[in-house]
């Protein structure tokens, strides 16, 4: 049962990722609308923050042991990820979609901060000060 477990952390990550997102988003844009500073700050804020905490936390309840190394695991796994994204769209001409690049870079840009901020929290305060509920 373990195994199984282990093997679905990083797709519990995933599947929280982009559930949140799809839902904050769905409310950003019944609620904002798709145009404007508002729906840009917001959209930035749940893909990368709020997703990123909700697919890190999902992750530790997946996970049978060793949840602080999983944070940092996938925290520089996707903060790896991040950077590449960067340099292909500084270096490789690749842009964001239809997405603006500012608003694409500060995505990237909180995504990685969040991922630095939970580790250092969790390296600093414990797991259980940052995720309340991971032990169970």
């Amino acid at each position: 049962m373990n195994i199984i477990r282990w093997i679905l952390v990083i797709p519990a990550f995933v599947i929280s990722y982009v559930v949140m997102r799809w839902i904050c988003l769905f409310l950003l844009l019944s609620f904002a609308g798709a145009s404007g500073i508002i729906y840009a700050i917001s959209s930035c804020i749940v893909e990368g923050g709020l997703a990123v905490g909700m697919g890190l936390f999902a992750s530790i309840k997946v996970a049978p042991s060793h949840k602080t190394a999983v944070i940092y695991m996938l925290s520089v796994l996707v903060s790896l990820i991040a950077i590449f994204n960067i340099s292909l769209s500084l270096f490789g001409g690749y842009g964001f979609g239809d997405v603006p690049k500012l608003q694409g870079y500060a995505t990237i840009v909180l995504t990685i901060i969040t991922c630095i901020y939970t580790s250092y929290k969790v390296k600093k305060d414990s797991i259980k000060s940052v995720f309340p509920d991971a032990g169970n």
